[in-house]
């Protein structure tokens, strides 16, 4: 294979960028659970120029209002990060990573919030484009695993995933 040396920097680019994906996958996972964490995690993560990492900044912004004490603390986290997320998503809509991302959030709010109205469309989106996304299988999975542990399933929804999970390979 002859690769021509101008394409050296976009290959490099392409490989950091997918490192990079990985890396805020894990570091966000392993916050989860802890309002310190959370605040580390946004604080390394920054606002940096790739889509995914953006996005769970977003979700991190979002799961601060269950640590914030006043309703309007709450209220004010969790539209932040909604609306974070949603400029995201409307930059890479067939992303199921960004999907994925979007459902944890609407899949595990309290109702009054009203943030539901796009999980038939993200569980379409997601079960679409997740077999051939440029992720780990191991992610893959986990995205599943992690989509029917939250409080508001289905259990259509969750028989869904589960088959979904099954077929990925």
């Amino acid at each position: 294979m002859n690769i021509h040396s101008s394409h050296i920097p976009f290959m490099m680019l392409l490989l950091i960028a997918v490192g990079a994906q990985a890396h805020v996958r894990d570091d966000f996972h392993k916050a989860l659970g802890s309002e310190e964490r959370i605040m580390q995690f946004l604080e390394q993560a920054g606002n940096k120029d790739d889509v995914v990492q953006r996005a769970y900044n977003a979700l991190a912004t979002t799961i601060l209002a269950d640590y914030a004490f006043w309703p309007a603390e709450k209220w004010n986290y969790f539209t932040e990060g909604r609306d974070q997320l949603e400029a995201c998503i409307a930059k890479d809509s067939k992303n199921p990573e960004l999907r994925y991302i979007r459902l944890l959030i609407q899949m595990n709010v309290p109702g009054i919030v009203d943030y539901t109205s796009d999980i038939g469309n993200d569980l379409r989106v997601f079960e679409t484009n997740i077999a051939a996304y440029d992720a780990p299988m191991q992610w893959k999975k986990t995205f599943i695993s992690r989509l029917i542990e939250c409080k508001n399933i289905t259990k259509a929804q969750k028989t869904q995933l589960i088959k979904l999970k099954e077929n990925l390979s």
